[in-house]
């Protein structure tokens, strides 16, 4: 049974059935027990929040990035701070010995005196090979000692040169009698074939330069600082001996005199068993030395 009450005047009333209420309005009944549907105005359950407009975090700035590639055959970061011993950080381990005139700082800085060797892999002398190098010649005057047949230096910073059978070298020197002048200089070539590269530039004492030489069968691209700079010719043939490399000098030969040492700073010397390309060789440049 059902109870009624009216309170309003405009014929809202309310009527009671047990645990049932319902609201008359008019003709209109409204089951007054029954919850309030929330989710009218509501978005959908299953709505998602939009995503982020960036996710991903900013890169590393340049002199963040590792430089690419790493070097496969020799990498001599020359970072060390005493002893004698240049470390190769490849897997191979050919570290170079007897440094005892080097001085270590930002780099190595080498006497003109002082050379050390390591034989490595026989895959020195097949192309591709490219070679890079940080380096920093100090003004030196003996240019017009024995001239040899090399004028005015032979490639003395690293070098892969045997008397008699040529190889992969490369060096930088700066000089004030003779004239005066500075050179990168090239060698890509064995045995009959040897060719050597003296390239004029525009190279200081004290003046740091990135040096990259990209050396296949018939010719070796010269890079300086990640710019091309000169294409010279190069006539190799693969050795299937061990092949001396050399830190600060070209070869053992004394009849190059002093000529045949490198004087001046050096870092992070690579070498690898392919030919760089031009972004890479830029890139690396870029990154400066490690």
């Amino acid at each position: 049974m059902c109870s009624t009450s009216s309170r309003f005047v405009f014929a809202l009333t309310l009527v009671s059935c047990g645990a049932r209420s319902e609201i008359r309005q008019g003709g209109a009944t409204i089951d007054a027990s029954s919850p309030v549907d929330a989710s009218t105005d509501a978005p959908p359950s299953d709505a998602q929040p939009p995503p982020p407009v960036d996710a991903q975090p900013p890169p590393p700035p340049l002199d963040a990035q590792p430089p690419d590639p790493t070097p496969d055959l020799v990498w001599y970061r020359l970072d060390e701070t005493t002893g004698t011993t240049a470390h190769d950080s490849t897997s191979h381990h050919y570290d170079v010995t007897n440094l005892g005139g080097v001085a270590w700082g930002d780099g190595a800085t080498f006497d003109g005196a002082t050379c050390g060797e390591v034989n490595v892999d026989p895959r020195f002398r097949v192309p591709p090979i490219t070679m890079t190098a940080w380096l920093t010649p100090v003004v030196r005057s003996d240019e017009s000692i024995n001239d040899y047949a090399l004028a005015p230096f032979p490639p003395n910073a690293v070098s892969g040169d045997v008397p008699g059978l040529g190889g992969y070298a490369l060096g930088l020197d700066v000089w004030t009698d003779g004239g005066g002048g500075a050179a990168l200089a090239v060698e890509a070539g064995i045995d009959a074939n040897v060719s050597y590269h003296s390239l004029d530039g525009p190279f200081a004492s004290g003046v740091r330069h990135f040096a990259a030489v990209v050396m296949n069968a018939s010719n070796a691209t010269v890079w300086v600082d990640g710019a091309f700079f000169q294409t010279v010719s190069a006539d190799v043939a693969p050795s299937s001996q061990p092949v001396p490399l050399h830190l600060g000098c070209h070869n053992d030969d004394g009849g190059y005199g002093s000529k045949r040492f490198y004087r001046g700073g050096m870092r992070d010397v690579r070498v690898y068993t392919s030919a760089l390309d031009a972004s890479v060789i830029a890139s690396l440049y870029a990154h400066g030395p490690v």
